[in-house]
């Protein structure tokens, strides 16, 4: 248990120095149907599309005013909505956002992913296309690739960037988890492998508060490290908080040995 406090302290500070400099964009999971599904892209900021098995095509119709860009990766495309520029008659020259939906189809894990992109004046936006099933042979692989600490920490990295772990399964859940006196714990997003889980939580102030790792420990299943982005929050601040904990199949094993 100590061994274990002390590296979710660890990986606290690092989440803390080493992640704060960045602000977290809002993330959607898209399932595979059959139907179209709609996403919300921003306006006038680049979005993100993301295959975590990879991006094979792309195909979308360049006179509605959209851009399309595959990453090196091959696992993420960007999306720029394109203003109209309008001059000329004496008219000061300006640019409009069209706000009308964009179409765009995403080849995806051999599925085809029918996108309607929605924009909206917001800032940047992750999209994540979850396949129909999750690869649990590869996250295994992930997870034995690295030791132990290295694993640990390189799930919290993907979780608060927005990548899904090889293998994982991303699951949106959007439940409030607790709602104490000072704070409000609200469970987003998780992320699923063979024997870990990432889980995303946002914290919400009600009173200047002092966040700790061990605060939250009680209300956490197998936890195994945990990372606040922001330990200091005064009233109606929020921050976003990432969990690695053990799988129940493989914490049920553990205590059966």
């Amino acid at each position: 248990m100590t061994k274990t406090k002390a590296f979710i302290t660890s990986v606290c500070l690092i989440g803390t120095s080493a992640f704060a400099e960045t602000a977290g964009q809002s993330i959607q999971v898209i399932e595979a149907s059959d139907g179209y599904s709609f996403a919300t892209v921003s306006l006038k900021d680049l979005s993100r599309i993301h295959c975590p098995n990879g991006i094979s095509n792309i195909v979308f119709s360049k006179e509605k005013e959209i851009q399309v860009d595959p990453a090196k990766n091959g696992k993420d495309a960007y999306v720029k909505i394109l203003p109209r520029r309008t001059t000329g008659d004496g008219v000061e020259e300006r640019f409009d956002y069209g706000q009308h939906p964009r179409d765009i189809f995403i080849e995806c894990n051999d599925r085809t992913f029918s996108l309607v992109l929605v924009p909206k004046d917001i800032p940047a936006q992750t999209v994540i296309l979850k396949a129909p099933y999750s690869e649990t042979k590869k996250a295994s692989e992930f997870e034995r690739a690295n030791p132990y600490d290295s694993t640990m920490l390189d799930l919290v990295k993907k979780a608060y960037l927005g990548d899904v772990p090889d293998g994982y399964e991303p699951m949106h859940v959007g439940k409030e988890v607790k709602d104490f006196e000072e704070i409000k714990l609200v469970l987003m997003r998780s992320y699923v492998g063979a024997k870990y889980s990432v889980h995303e939580y946002t914290v919400d102030a009600k009173k200047s508060v002092n966040l700790y790792e061990a605060m939250f420990i009680p209300y956490l299943k197998n936890p195994l490290a945990i990372s606040i982005v922001k330990t200091i929050l005064e009233p109606t601040e929020n921050t976003r908080m990432f969990v690695v904990t053990l799988n129940q199949e493989e914490a049920g094993g553990a205590d059966a040995q």
